[in-house]
């Protein structure tokens, strides 16, 4: 039987804190190719891996415990494709790929936007080595930031925008 906590991956791991449950839901049904999310995931000291006994190849985090981190999760929204064509290259043809966190060598998962923007990327785990990508060699990445940290950046004289509600 799964342990109680892997119940809340979808509600209390950074995926669902970061864009809702029913987002949660769907990626990790997309990503482990099966409705019953709950039943291939295993939890261990704050982190949901895919069930190694259920998918052998796997090692990667799937998620980390809101509850056994510190920090602030800045809410984000999901990406929408725009046309058709978007539709066709960004969701039938591609294949999703595993979730890629921001780990610190402490173990606690994000970054604050300022030290990033100075350079000071030293606390990140792995931080030179590359994200899984699917066998491409960029991506795009849009996140949100908090107006704490665009004041701050607007400082820098770096260019932040903010997305249209």
């Amino acid at each position: 039987m799964k342990s109680r906590a892997s119940d809340d991956i979808l509600v209390d791991g950074y995926i669902a804190q970061t864009f809702t449950p029913q987002d949660a839901s769907a990626f990790f049904t997309l990503l482990l190719r099966t409705p019953d999310v709950r039943s291939h995931v295993s939890y261990t000291r704050g982190v949901w891996y895919m069930d190694y006994a259920q998918h052998p190849s796997s090692g990667f985090p799937l998620d980390f415990s809101v509850r056994s981190m510190e920090g602030t999760v800045v809410p984000q929204r999901r990406w929408t494709p725009a046309d058709e064509f978007d539709i066709r290259r960004h969701v039938q043809e591609a294949t999703l790929q595993p979730p890629i966190f921001f780990v610190n060598r402490n173990g606690g998962v994000g970054f604050w936007l300022p030290d990033i923007l100075e350079g000071r990327d030293g606390d990140l785990y792995n931080r030179d080595s590359h994200a899984p990508l699917g066998g491409r060699t960029t991506t795009h990445i849009r996140i949100n930031v908090s107006s704490q940290t665009l004041i701050f950046a607007d400082r820098k004289f770096i260019s932040v925008r903010r997305l249209p509600s």
